[in-house]
């Protein structure tokens, strides 16, 4: 009776240890293949991304493209793409990052966010122009902070639409000061929905860019 009961806790020990290894080796196999994924998928979103400002260059003084950057990087959100002067752009998200090479140094070195952005190419320099905000997502009655840059002129417009196209604000000049532009949108009062903010530079008509930004 002792040896079947010593016999029949080893089994159970072993069956208990067989799916914990089981579930170990399934958990570090989905952890491994979404890490797989992201990698796979940053890396085409940056080459994307220079592909664009390679066409830019290639196109000459006054060619401008515009670009989307994706709001995530497979499920997680996309930080942002830091674009720098040593031929190299990053995508960056979570805590990891995805780079590239970009053909030119005459580019503005910055941070490109998530949404439409425009490069265009002026006098031999690239200028990137993207929208960023505090949050991508709002609660009715939170501030919205709007920032946007590379605006080359004087000033830019600001317009808020809804997502069916309507204007819902602006469009709004705004004064750039150290080639950018800032907008608090207060959203109290304002219905739920997927609203889409667009800038564009008033003196260079092709620095512009959008981004979506939700309320609820």
């Amino acid at each position: 009776m002792v040896r079947a009961q010593s016999g029949l806790e080893f089994i159970t020990g072993v069956t208990i240890m067989l799916v914990i290894y089981v579930i170990a080796i399934g958990a570090y196999s989905y952890y491994t293949e979404n890490n797989i994924i992201e990698d796979t998928f940053a890396e085409h979103v940056c080459y994307k991304f220079s592909e664009g400002i390679n066409a830019a260059v290639i196109g000459g003084d006054g060619f401008s493209i515009n670009m989307s950057v994706p709001y995530k990087v497979y499920a997680d959100p996309l930080t942002a793409i830091r674009v720098s002067g040593n031929y190299t752009a990053t995508v960056e998200w979570s805590d990891k990052i995805a780079v590239c090479s970009i053909v030119t140094r005459n580019i503005t070195s910055q941070v490109v966010y998530s949404g439409k952005v425009s490069a265009t190419n002026m006098d031999s320099t690239v200028y990137l122009t993207s929208i960023d905000t505090n949050q991508s997502d709002y609660l009715v009655g939170e501030a919205a902070l709007i920032m946007s840059q590379y605006i080359n002129g004087a000033a830019a417009n600001l317009t808020i639409f809804y997502s069916n196209g309507t204007a819902l604000l602006g469009p709004l000049t705004r004064t750039a000061a150290s080639n950018s532009i800032n907008y608090t949108w207060n959203t109290a009062g304002i219905a739920s929905d997927d609203y889409t903010v667009f800038v564009a530079d008033n003196d260079y008509k092709n620095l512009n860019a959008e981004k979506l930004v939700r309320v609820r």
